[in-house]
């Protein structure tokens, strides 16, 4: 009998153990039947253990031979009762057989056979069971690195790991992360044209050459910088000009200053005609009635009539419209004296000149004086002339004026980024100019009207 048989312990058949169609467990063992019916008569009748077996298979033998040498001894005596027999077991064992001993010998040299049918399922099933767990924990885990991976809610970890993995790789040593460092600030913004102008102006107040850091405190003055004042006060001592002193003292009173304006009074009683005149000229600039009596006093002198009309020009003054209109209709006036006085009559607010004005600003002599006085005229055939005038260092500052005079709600932003390149390139005296136009540009309108 090879390997893969078995004998059927109810039958005595031969079957395939692998293929049995019925399984009991009998005293802790697996039992395997060919049929269902061979199951279930056991069941009816539980076969003896394996000790009961080997006795009773030992047994049979010699109560065959004890029955075949004594038949004489089996038999009743006559004339003598013959006496019920014994009431034999419920079970007895079968007569030994040669198929019934081979059973019992096979059954006590190897173990059941159906104990090798089921182990190897047992182990199959669980080894399936393992190499699932262990696929799902491997995916998983994959699953897992890859989120973290690719998530942008967790950089750092991923990162850490990168870096740790970095140095594993040069054989250095993991080292713990540096702290994040502080986000940068943003870089400020650059200084406005106004600041980039005031500060070169300061600059310039302190230049050796006298001239012109007195010209830079005069165009700082204009904004009235306390330092600048400062300056043109200290300067004042030191200063030999009397009409550049007669300056200082109208900038320093343009910002309050009595001191100044009173010393601008008394020199309108000075023995020089031009320190009288200049005098004049600042206090009718300040509004001052003393210095609009002197020019009134010298329209009268007919070389200075035009001179004196055309400071009063600006602030409306009866006296000047009347000289002005009669030197500008005399067919005896020279063309220049005519074209000045049709400026003048322009800054005064005649409306009548303008055709002429336009026509003069086809000629660079009178181009600027006409632009200004069509400004105040509200004329925009100027504005181009003025700009233009941005352009010239000597006429910055009162193309600036008339321009705010032309345009009081004016966007300076495209008009001053050349003038503030200017204080990089241009000659100290040009920066000067160019500084102080942008004080006018981008300050109030009282700064602007400030001749």
């Amino acid at each position: 009998m090879s390997a893969r048989e078995a004998i059927c312990p109810a039958c005595g058949g031969v079957f395939d153990p692998l293929r049995a169609r019925a399984v009991r467990v009998r005293d802790g063992r697996v039992t395997a039947y060919c049929q269902e019916a061979c199951a279930r008569g056991s069941d009816a009748g539980a076969a003896p253990s394996a000790p009961v077996a080997r006795a009773t298979a030992a047994a049979a033998p010699a109560a065959s031979a004890s029955a075949a040498a004594a038949p004489a001894a089996a038999a009743p005596a006559p004339g003598r009762a013959t006496p019920a027999p014994a009431a034999a077991p419920a079970r007895s064992a079968p007569p030994a057989a040669p198929l019934a001993a081979r059973e019992v010998a096979l059954a006590e040299e190897a173990p059941p056979p159906e104990l090798d049918i089921e182990v190897p399922r047992l182990r199959r099933g669980r080894l399936r069971a393992a190499l699932a767990a262990l696929a799902i924990i491997v995916i998983g885990g994959m699953a897992i690195a890859v989120v973290q991976a690719v998530s942008p809610s967790s950089p750092s970890p991923v990162a850490a790991a990168g870096s740790e993995r970095a140095r594993a790789a040069v054989g250095g040593e993991a080292e713990a992360p540096a702290a994040p460092s502080a986000p940068v600030p943003p870089p400020p913004p650059p200084p406005s044209p106004r600041a980039q102008a005031t500060a070169a102006l300061r600059e310039l107040v302190g230049s050796p050459s006298a001239r012109l850091a007195r010209a830079a405190a005069v165009a700082l003055a204009r904004a009235c910088d306390a330092g600048a004042l400062a300056h043109l006060a200290a300067a004042d001592a030191a200063e030999t000009s009397e009409l550049a002193r007669l300056e200082a003292a109208y900038v320093r009173a343009r910002c309050g200053d009595d001191a100044s304006r009173a010393r601008l009074v008394a020199t309108l009683k000075s023995t020089r005609r031009d320190a009288r005149a200049d005098a004049a000229r600042h206090l009718t600039a300040l509004g001052d009635d003393a210095g609009r009596s002197s020019l009134h006093a010298l329209l009268k002198v007919s070389q200075h009539r035009l001179g004196a009309a055309e400071v009063l020009a600006p602030r409306r003054d009866d006296r000047a419209r009347a000289v002005l209109t009669a030197i500008h209709g005399d067919a005896a006036t020279e063309p220049a004296d005519r074209m000045r006085a049709a400026i003048a009559l322009g800054l005064l607010g005649e409306p009548a000149v303008a055709a002429e004005l336009r026509a003069a600003l086809a000629d660079p002599r009178f181009r600027p004086a006409a632009a200004a006085a069509l400004a105040a005229l509200g004329d925009a055939a100027a504005r181009d002339a003025l700009v233009a005038g941005l352009g010239v260092p000597s006429l910055r500052v009162d193309a600036a004026r008339a321009l705010r005079r032309l345009e009081p709600g004016l966007d300076p932003e495209p008009l001053v980024a050349p003038l503030v390149a200017a204080l990089a390139t241009e000659h100290d005296a040009a920066r000067i100019t160019a500084a102080e136009a942008v004080l006018v540009l981008t300050g109030p309108v009282a700064e602007a009207e400030r001749p």
